[in-house]
């Protein structure tokens, strides 16, 4: 397998395997001479398309992911930008909801009603509790 390279993932992660599979051992005293590196033969496949094909090496070499001229990912070009859209009456709103309001005190300055009021006869019942 070839390590991974640095940067953003371009897809989720999942599972990979290989799996070696090499002749059981001989049982005569001797090995069987090994063939030149010219002359040797290496299939890498998937772990799917080992399943699929079992022994068939004709199927395997069909599957061979090494032979294979698997072009390099690249990353989409990016999308060119979009006019903005229209805001909806809700959105706008909601923003203009949101903007810096004119922060004042309307009663800054003013003295409190109650003691700045003329008194009249409604004056003589307590209607409320007034706490000074």
């Amino acid at each position: 397998s070839t390590p991974a390279t640095a940067g953003p993932r371009a897809h989720q992660p999942h599972l990979v395997r290989t799996t070696r599979i090499e002749p059981a051992a001989y049982s005569k005293k001797r090995p069987p001479i090994p063939p030149k590196k010219e002359q040797r033969e290496q299939i890498t496949v998937t772990e799917k398309d080992l399943l699929r094909c079992g022994s068939d090496l004709k199927k395997l070499r069909e599957c061979n992911i090494v032979e294979q001229n698997v072009p390099e990912r690249t990353l989409p070009a990016p999308l060119p930008p979009q006019p903005p859209l229209d805001l909806s009456f809700k959105s706008k709103f909601a923003l203009d909801c949101r903007e810096g309001a004119d922060m004042r005190d309307p009663w800054k300055d003013l003295k409190h009603p109650d003691e700045d009021r003329v008194l009249t006869v409604e004056d003589l019942v307590l209607n409320q509790v007034y706490i000074k």
